[in-house]
């Protein structure tokens, strides 16, 4: 099954003028906003669309949308999803469940055909060709994005758990731990069998990166630390975000 036809990557935050101002230095623009019925905005780089949400929690999970979503809620309940939250509201209803590693997926009964979805390319889709030329990279602050990271206790099940909800395995590995790459065609999940980190992760990927990062500290950007786990390597970088969200800014 497919969790729904449009998606995007919410996150609670604090103040969203914020959140705005940084990550506009990260190449996000405003593509949408309102204050109904909470305040929120959609942001995108053109590969990679983020709603904030203003809002006392700190999380950072998967949304989904569809007209047919309390259709595809029974369904979830009777392959055994149980859900954290359900909501009905007047015009719209969600369901929250988390996955067996607890990352968080929000599903949202609403028409997703005036949703803006981006259509930029992702790290499985750039041409190889292209890798050696950062000026052709998407987004020309932070590179090309290639994950939402996630860590798991064991992947196999954890493989298992995201195929049958439409996610299929793009690349399987065991170095520098067990970790793979799966995707619903609208979302990309890394999944990773480590330690090295206990939090989601949205990843981008550049041969430059630590030109970058430079540039983005120049633009006041100072939050950043350096990747210390299994295969690390200089140019590897952890940025916090205003909400506490984290971002990996990784070489290759």
């Amino acid at each position: 099954m497919k969790l729904g036809e449009a998606t995007q990557i919410s996150i609670g935050c604090e103040d969203l003028q914020t959140s705005l101002a940084f990550y506009q230095k990260l190449g996000f623009e405003k593509i949408a906003g309102d204050t109904i019925p909470y305040p929120w905005m959609q942001i995108s780089d053109g590969s990679l669309l983020l709603h904030l949400n203003q809002d006392s929690q700190k999380y950072m999970g998967f949304s989904y949308f569809s007209k047919e979503m309390d259709k595809k809620a029974r369904q979830l309940e009777k392959m055994g999803i149980k859900f954290a939250l359900n909501s009905k509201m007047k015009e719209s209803s969600f369901w929250i469940f988390l996955s067996p590693d607890n990352l968080a997926v929000n599903l949202i009964h609403y028409d997703p055909l005036g949703i803006y979805q981006p259509t930029g390319q992702t790290l499985l889709n750039f041409p190889p060709e292209d890798f050696a030329n950062p000026g052709k990279f998407p987004n020309l602050q932070c590179g090309i994005f290639g994950e939402f990271a996630a860590p798991v206790k064991e992947l196999n099940s954890a493989m298992a758990f995201w195929q049958k909800l439409g996610f299929e395995a793009k690349s399987v590995n065991q170095q520098p731990y067990p970790w793979a790459i799966l995707s619903d065609g609208m979302n990309i999940l890394g999944l990773h069998q480590t330690q090295d980190f206990d939090y989601p992760a949205i990843t981008y990927f550049a041969p430059d990166m630590s030109a970058r990062v430079q540039k983005l500290k120049q633009a006041g950007i100072t939050s950043f630390s350096d990747w210390k786990g299994e295969g690390g390597a200089a140019g590897n970088y952890i940025l916090t975000t205003p909400e506490g969200q984290k971002i990996f800014l990784f070489s290759f």
